[in-house]
């Protein structure tokens, strides 16, 4: 019986991996094979597929289906979808391709998954070939946030100062022409409560200035120090707040949509946070 159950094991394995397989390896501008792509929505995206097939000398044709994820419900968005008609592996066993998807327009962040199936020439069965999660942004998301800080500059609560060099912060913040104005090297000690303080620091800098800020405001430090975890870190302090922000953010900031939310989450809870003078 032990023997007859461990040869169906091998057979049921052997027949997994005969299968052909579609994996996305990432963007096509760069490959990075995360467990989740982050794009933008309503516009081409183009990923790079791998397929990998274990007899070269058979044509494979490759289609995708397309769902959208809210909790446990996968509602279809678009079905069988042509990705790689009759693919030729010219006796290797590999193939690498790029493929441009449209994902629907979203008004927030929204889970996709792909599913890929595969039918080998002359057959007449698809057969399962992979998946992949994405995760879709609003493409105006750079709009929302400069109409974020337009609206909050209307309620005179929303101005943005950026304080040091800051090349990394300024470049981000011009990507998405959002008005800023400059205080010098550092945020003074009296923090205006009409501002938002932004800047990026070393990790013994953002300390230092955390321990000089005695008046009420908004303060908004960026380090890219590695011996502090990736995170995000507030503190409530003389009725305003610091907060630290260890997370690469500000790194392609401009194409990145993943980058851009977070940003966004960021300034729109500081704008709307009003610093509190003591009685």
């Amino acid at each position: 019986m032990k023997t007859l159950l461990t040869l169906i094991t091998t057979l049921m394995a052997a027949t997994a991996y005969a299968q052909t397989r579609v994996r996305v390896a990432g963007l096509a501008e760069n490959r990075d094979p995360a467990t989740v792509l982050h794009v933008w929505a309503g516009q081409p995206v183009e990923l790079a597929l791998e397929v990998t097939a274990t007899d070269a000398s058979h044509k494979t044709s490759v289609r995708a289906s397309v769902y959208q994820l809210a909790g446990a419900v996968a509602a279809p968005v678009g079905q069988n979808i042509p990705v790689l008609p009759e693919l030729a592996f010219d006796h290797s066993l590999a193939h690498f391709e790029n493929w441009k998807l449209s994902l629907p327009a979203v008004k927030h962040p929204t889970s996709f998954e792909l599913r890929f199936s595969t039918q080998a020439e002359g057959s007449g069965d698809w057969k399962p070939a992979g998946s992949a999660r994405v995760l879709a942004y609003p493409a105006d998301l750079g709009a929302q946030l400069k109409a974020l800080v337009a609206a909050a500059q209307t309620n005179g609560a929303g101005r943005i100062a950026v304080f040091g060099t800051s090349p990394e912060l300024k470049a981000a913040l011009q990507s998405i022409s959002i008005p800023f104005g400059e205080t010098g090297e550092a945020p003074p000690d009296e923090l205006d409560p009409a501002l938002v303080y932004l800047g990026e620091s070393s990790a013994r800098e953002i300390e230092t200035i955390a321990a000089h800020v005695r008046a009420p405001g908004r303060l908004m430090l960026f380090t890219h120090d590695p011996s502090h975890l990736p995170g995000i870190y507030r503190t409530e302090s003389h009725g305003g707040f610091v907060t630290k922000v260890t997370l690469p953010l500000l790194q392609d900031f401009e194409r990145s949509p993943q980058n851009q939310n977070a940003f966004f989450a960021l300034l729109q809870d500081a704008l709307q946070t009003t610093s509190k003078t003591d009685p």
